[in-house]
């Protein structure tokens, strides 16, 4: 024996021990000795160790050699175990057998030692032929596919011994297939199987066939069954052993793969996937048929490794051939994405991956090539909507399942007062809301019970400060949500700044006057738009008037200007705002104060403007006008307000003086003239005297006419100025009235020029000029030729005299009533006409008493250009 002997020899003796390791080492031919004294250390050698063979002494302190082979046998009953002692009877030796020992060997002189060496060999022997037969008839036994053995009887095979795989493949027991053909399985082409049998068996060769079956519930079954002949001693095959195995899983497994074939090859062209490999030695490429489709080649293109380079687009092209390069050369793979232009000159995008392997002693390149157009196309539009998210101007972020922000944008991150994503990355929800836990709780409950939730809520920045924001929640996949927020902290002060001008509109509309209406518009300038400083100018004639500034604006902020001068004549004549960024930039800006480097500029209706400035640049936005347009649109129909019930109470005024007129002036011509018709009907000697009379009266009474259509018409509107010289208007008007032989004198320096509407203006003068004609005649005792009417520039406007008669110091107060008179043919409404004219003007009129003894009056707050009126009017 050859293979190594490891014997446990056990005995209490040490010097007996080391002579029997000595003579076994010379008489085995390959023994490991392991040596023991005790019971108990044999007892643990055999624990840890294999052993071939137990040598044990008999006659031991604590155990005997056969109550230790007792303990032996109840772990290994077939461990060869020898009894070697030195005590010899019959009685020891039966015991022993008995008991189960190997063999039984005395002590004594050197030739027992060879005869130990020789049952130890022998026992050893028998012990592992003992073992792999076992060993075999269990694997057999244990095999997963089905095994028997047959013999030849009677020219039939008949099985003589089937093991457990193949009593489960029948369904039979051992005993019921004993007896029985190695054929019984097959019941489908039954005579076909057995003519090969046979033939196999004559021909004494091996024979492998697949027979299908159907088992008791009539299902199909696959058999797939070896025969071989097992040669005997004397060469002749005498019996079989054949291997019966259940295929039908690897049958449906083929069908499957079958299938999977087909799938695959539908597959790839869904998937635009296809194969490719190149024989490192012959250089010979191979595509699949996928490979064609995206090159857009037929099926019988040959392909080479320099004319699929040449596909893909030139940029590429360098890359394609270093990774193939590398490949070869070093064994690295690859996995890149480059353009390819196919046969039909289309663009398209690919996925090429590549490796070297040796498969069937095959040295190649192998791997695969997919049309990946349609997904770059996605990524780009992925890239441009991460573009976009990142460049938004609201927040973004994504929120993981624990509700920590593990993404945000930069909107995200500055909205919430942090200086970087690191700073906020798994900061939570809690932290960065209002309402903590439960409003937590209200917002992912929705989430999980609709996909999305959105309100608005208080956003808590990093420094403790709150900001107003509207959020939108959404959920995205495994617990993911993205949160957007939008800062409306504006949006909600611009709400509550219009609806507090809504009640500035209500305060406005109950001021009695325009200076109440300015001084209340620049008070919520200031206090609701935080405008520093503020002013309000009016038109007066040919300038803006300040009536009203704000608290912060400067003692020298605010000026009295001309309608065509500067940022605020420009916005009055335009009727559209400003926003100036910079006054050194804007040529129309002339401001009052030079500490002043923005502004806007904003009409008050057609009634002035508004401006508010700060002393630094760019001080106001787009939101900041279109808050003051608000405010000032209010207050222009607050003025609108006044100036209706102003005119409203004008003409009820006017109406009123009519009403009088025509009750009392009118009447009084027209009865008179009504009882001289009378006369003349009654009396036709004397009727044409009662008719000079009546006609008289028919006069005056259209006189009386003319002048109540020109005061209630006109009223005290008048239309655009204009500069015109006061001598020439006075020659013009003195020649449209009826003077007879009187006369006019200008007594002022030529070219002296006023700003007036030229048609009130004429009816002033001419009412003014029938006024003398009619009240200085002194009852007719001063000849027309006696009375002259002069027209005198004085400070500040101009005055109108004559050397008549005068007004009695008692009428006085009631010359411009409407209706009064102190002349026979008078109407009584020519000097309220003048009242009416100067007012419309904006100018004050006085009734004095001239050098002469005569009227004079005096008006004053007259624009002009030049002469003497024109210089004292500024």
């Amino acid at each position: 024996m050859h293979e190594e002997i490891a014997v446990l020899h056990v005995d209490d003796e040490p010097a007996f021990i080391d002579l029997v390791e000595t003579f076994l080492e010379r008489h085995v031919t390959s023994v490991s000795i392991t040596s023991v004294v005790t019971v108990d250390a044999a007892l643990e050698a055999l624990e840890s160790d294999g052993f071939d063979c137990i040598v044990s002494d008999y006659d031991m302190p604590s155990m005997n050699g056969l109550e230790l082979l007792e303990a032996v046998r109840q772990d290994d009953p077939d461990l060869p175990f020898i009894l070697f002692t030195g005590k010899g009877s019959e009685e020891i030796a039966s015991e022993a057998i008995s008991a189960g020992v190997t063999d039984y060997v005395q002590k004594g002189g050197a030739d027992q030692y060879a005869v130990l060496a020789n049952r130890i060999e022998n026992a050893t022997m028998q012990y592992r032929n003992s073992r792999e037969l076992e060993i075999k008839t269990r694997a057999i036994d244990d095999a997963p596919i089905g095994v028997a053995m047959s013999e030849v009887t009677d020219g039939d095979l008949v099985l003589t011994d089937a093991n457990r795989a193949l009593c489960a493949i029948s369904g039979k027991q051992r005993a019921e297939l004993v007896g029985d053909s190695p054929w019984f399985l097959d019941d489908e082409g039954g005579e076909g199987v057995g003519q090969r049998v046979t033939q196999a068996v004559e021909a004494r060769e091996s024979l492998t066939i697949e027979h299908r079956r159907c088992d008791p519930a009539d299902h199909p079954v696959w058999h797939r069954t070896t025969l071989a002949p097992v040669t005997a001693t004397g060469g002749e095959a005498d019996r079989y052993i054949s291997f019966h195995e259940d295929i039908t899983q690897r049958k449906d497994r083929e069908r499957r793969l079958e299938r999977h074939r087909d799938l695959l090859e539908r597959t790839q062209r869904i998937a635009a996937v296809g194969g490719w490999e190149l024989d490192l030695e012959t250089d010979e490429l191979q595509w699949t048929e996928e490979v064609h489709r995206i090159f857009e080649v037929g099926s019988e293109y040959e392909p080479t490794l320099e004319a699929a380079v040449e596909r893909y687009h030139p940029e590429d092209r360098p890359r394609v051939r270093a990774a193939v390069k590398r490949a070869i050369e070093t064994g690295e793979s690859f996995d890149e994405e480059w353009r390819v232009q196919t046969a039909t000159g289309a663009d398209k995008w690919v996925r090429s991956r590549g490796e070297r392997e040796t498969r069937d002693g095959i040295d190649c390149l192998r791997g695969t090539v997919q049309d990946i157009s349609e997904r770059v196309g996605r990524q780009s539009h992925t890239r441009a909507q991460a573009t976009a998210i990142e460049a938004s101007t609201d927040g973004v972020a994504l929120l993981d399942s624990d509700r920590r922000v593990r993404y945000a944008n930069e909107s995200f991150v500055h909205r919430f007062g942090y200086d970087e994503l690191e700073a906020i990355d798994g900061v939570s929800w809690h932290e960065l809301f209002e309402g903590g836990a439960q409003l937590a709780k209200t917002v992912f409950d929705t989430v999980r019970e609709s996909g999305n939730w959105s309100g608005e809520t208080r956003g808590v920045r990093a420094d403790g400060r709150t900001v107003d924001l509207e959020v939108s929640v959404t959920g995205v996949e495994n617990g993911t949500t993205a949160c957007v927020v939008r800062d409306i902290s504006d949006q909600k002060h611009r709400a509550e700044t219009v609806e507090s001008l809504h009640r500035v509109a209500t305060a406005l509309q109950s001021e009695g006057s325009v200076e109440a209406v300015c001084e209340r518009t620049v008070e919520a300038a200031a206090e609701l738009l935080d405008f520093d400083a503020c002013t309000i100018v009016i038109q007066e004639g040919e300038w803006l008037v300040p009536y009203a500034t704000s608290e912060g604006t400067p003692p020298n902020g605010s000026r009295r200007m001309r309608i065509d001068q500067g940022l605020a004549g420009d916005t009055f004549q335009r009727g559209e705002p400003s926003i100036i960024g910079n006054v050194d930039q804007d040529d129309r800006s002339d401001p009052a104060d030079e500490t002043y480097q923005s502004g806007i500029s904003v009409p008050l209706g057609d009634h002035g403007v508004f401006q508010a400035t700060e002393t630094g640049p760019n001080g106001f936005d787009q939101t900041d006008l279109e808050l003051a347009e608000l405010l000032l649109t209010h207050a222009a129909t607050a003025i609108d307000r006044l100036e209706y019930e102003q005119t409203l109470e004008a003409q009820n005024e006017r109406l009123q003086e009519f009403s009088s007129v025509v009750s009392h002036d009118i009447r009084n011509p027209l009865n008179v003239a009504s009882g001289h018709l009378d006369l003349a009907a009654t009396s036709p000697t004397d009727a044409g005297d009662y008719l000079e009379v009546a006609s008289e009266a028919l006069e005056r009474i259209e006189t009386l006419i003319d002048d109540l259509l020109v005061l209630a018409r006109d009223g005290k509107d008048i239309d655009e100025v204009e500069a015109v010289d006061l001598e020439e208007l006075v020659t013009e008007c003195w020649a449209n009235v009826e003077t007879g032989d009187a006369a006019v004198e200008f007594m002022g320096p030529p070219g002296a020029t006023v700003l007036v509407d030229r048609t009130r203006a004429a009816q002033l003068f001419e009412n003014l000029f029938r006024n003398a004609i009619e009240h200085g005649m002194n009852g007719g005792a001063v000849a027309d030729a006696d009375l002259t009417v002069g027209v005198e520039p004085i400070h500040g406007g101009f005055a109108v005299e004559d050397d008549g008669r005068g007004i009695p110091p008692e009428h006085r107060d009631r010359v411009f009533s409407s209706g009064f008179t102190t002349a026979d043919s008078g109407t009584g409404v020519g000097l309220s006409i003048v009242e009416q004219v100067a007012q419309a003007h904006g100018w004050d009129v006085r009734l004095a008493e001239s050098d002469a003894g005569g009227v004079r009056f005096e008006f004053t707050g007259v624009e002009s250009v030049t002469g003497s009126a024109g210089e004292s009017s500024q």
